[in-house]
């Protein structure tokens, strides 16, 4: 662990057992701090199920390495952590990086860039088992200077 205080932070849902929705949400906390922020991909295999979807571990280790390549200080604030079903924990986050390696076929632009996205986690026996992500890819891509057209249409 990178020292950082797992006993702290996690908002629970009303009406919710604390303690499950404490293990779950440090789960998830654990997952961002050291399997993104920290790049620690061996925290993927003891916080991953192996049929987690999509992709399970291995995939996880890929998406985890193909943002690091792109953005090698690619850094996740948890703006907010809720325990919304007995077995679910959903993540409200802000990233931000700098981009110095391609990303969706553009090239390096050394600028900094911050995106938003809500994930969605569902976990069984302490181990994430599926997740499910949306996050505003458009404005990325606009920061990196990408011209964006309807499809059928040239500009």
């Amino acid at each position: 662990m990178n020292g950082t205080d797992y006993g702290k932070g996690p908002i629970v849902a009303p009406g919710r057992d604390a303690m499950e929705g404490d293990g779950n949400t440090l789960i998830i906390r654990r997952y961002y701090d050291e399997a993104w922020n920290a790049f620690d991909l061996a925290v993927v295999d003891e916080l991953v199920a192996p049929t987690y979807q999509p992709g399970g571990p291995e995939g996880e280790k890929r998406l985890i390495t193909g943002a690091h390549a792109a953005f090698p200080d690619i850094h996740f604030d948890i703006e907010d952590l809720l325990g919304a079903e007995r077995d679910s924990v959903v993540v409200r986050w802000t990233a931000r990086g700098t981009h110095q390696g391609k990303f969706r076929g553009i090239a390096p632009t050394g600028l900094e860039v911050t995106w938003s996205g809500i994930s969605i986690y569902r976990l069984n026996g302490g181990q994430l088992v599926a997740g499910w992500s949306k996050s505003d890819q458009l404005g990325l891509l606009q920061q990196l200077g990408a011209t964006i057209s309807a499809p059928g249409r040239t500009s």
